[in-house]
């Protein structure tokens, strides 16, 4: 599994790569966190795209850190059950996601569910798979949604910044047309371009000098 975290704050990232499960990925991150000084933190946030994965390496690792949905996630999945709901490229579909994306960024997801489930009483609309799927979505990563209150402690609500490492960091060097890769090859460029990328060369170094 390939994989690129960004841990740090806004004037400040490290990176992590790896070809590893998730388990042992999850491991190395809380220690990369414990070093970066989680242990002194007054609070620690964990932002992911709603893979499952990620909430249980949350739950195994950092039980105590407020978990974040990535808001432009969150926004395709309200597009989902709007069309669900109104269809797509209708007025009312038009109508009903401009409502409800000012909701959805105040985090009022419960209000954005009631809304929902009127539209479903009131129009005798079907609840088909999309319907269910996407009402089930919301309901479960309600707790994670809560992005005005986010925003205001100042925190990362979007995952951007993660999407834009993996590109920068990983995509942009090992993955150009024609290459081809051992895993041992891989990591061995990788790994110090983290180092390098994260500013931590110097002590990437120093420890590879001791062995």
């Amino acid at each position: 599994m390939n994989k690129a975290i960004r841990c740090g704050t806004r004037a400040s990232t490290t990176y992590l790569c790896g070809l590893e499960t998730a388990g042992d990925f999850g491991t190395r991150l809380r220690q990369e966190a414990l070093r970066r000084g989680m242990g002194r933190s007054q609070r620690t946030a964990l932002l992911g795209d709603g893979a499952a994965w990620i909430w249980e390496l949350s739950r195994v690792n950092f039980g105590h850190a407020t978990e974040i949905l990535d808001y432009y996630h969150g926004r395709e999945h309200l597009t989902n059950l709007v069309q669900g709901l109104a269809g797509q490229g209708t007025s009312r579909a038009d109508r009903l996601l401009d409502r409800w994306e000012d909701w959805l960024w105040q985090g009022e997801v419960d209000r954005l569910l009631q809304a929902a489930q009127r539209q479903i009483n009131r129009l005798g609309t079907k609840r088909g798979k999309t319907v269910v799927t996407e009402m089930n979505y919301f309901e479960k990563n309600r707790a994670r949604m809560r992005y005005a209150e986010f925003r205001k402690l100042g925190l990362f609500i979007g995952s951007g910044v993660v999407e834009a490492g993996c590109k920068t960091v990983i995509g942009k060097r090992a993955k150009q047309s024609g290459m081809k890769w051992t895993e041992a090859g891989l990591l061995n460029v990788l790994n110090p371009r983290c180092a390098l990328m994260g500013g931590q060369f110097d002590d990437c170094w120093e420890r590879r000098s001791q062995n």
